[in-house]
């Protein structure tokens, strides 16, 4: 609150991963402190997707179009779980020089046939000048209405939250709580 009261942006990383730091942000941070976020940064890699896609790391460096039709899904994941929240996402591709332009454009195009928005940042080899189109990026995304929701109403009970997340978020069928649980709730 004190950053959105000095600056005309203000960016949190939530934590690793889509789910677990992002949902807490969202549906408990967010809620409580009314915060209704602009916009939504994934930040992933060619490397990390070929290796959810099966490649070993000594092979990473490697073109690998099929290992990253595989790896996409992870990705995918956490995009759909982020637009429970907003439309207004974009994934920040952190490049590496091993990436090649068939790579990136595979990536770029799943984005978009996903209808999020795609950037590549260079920050890690060229500093702050490598991430300015991001920038420009969240800055237009921020132009757009702010459509946050959080994923589930702070009125329904413990166990309906639960279940909402568990379904939702990591696509559980269903829950079953024990009874020691269900005591403490």
């Amino acid at each position: 609150k004190m950053g959105l009261k000095l600056a005309d942006y203000v960016i949190t990383e939530a934590g690793f991963g889509a789910d677990l730091g992002a949902e807490k942000f969202l549906d408990i941070k967010c809620v409580v402190a009314n915060l209704k976020p602009n916009v939504i940064v994934i930040n992933s890699t060619i490397r990390s997707i070929k290796y959810n896609g099966g490649v070993k790391k000594e092979n990473i460096q490697e073109e690998n179009i099929d290992a990253l039709k595989h790896g996409i899904a992870n990705l995918e994941t956490h995009i759909t779980n982020m637009q429970k929240y907003t439309k207004n996402i974009v994934v920040c591709l952190n490049k590496f020089q091993t990436d090649t332009i068939k790579e990136i454009e595979f990536v770029k195009d799943y984005c978009k046939k996903l209808g999020c928005k795609f950037q590549i940042s260079t920050s890690y080899t060229d500093g702050g000048k490598g991430a300015i189109d991001v920038a420009k990026e969240i800055i237009n995304l921020c132009e757009n209405e702010v459509d946050y929701k959080p994923l589930y109403d702070l009125n329904l009970s413990i166990y309906e939250k639960i279940e909402k997340v568990a379904k939702e978020i990591y696509r559980a069928g269903s829950i079953t709580i024990s009874s020691k649980a269900k005591e403490k709730i």
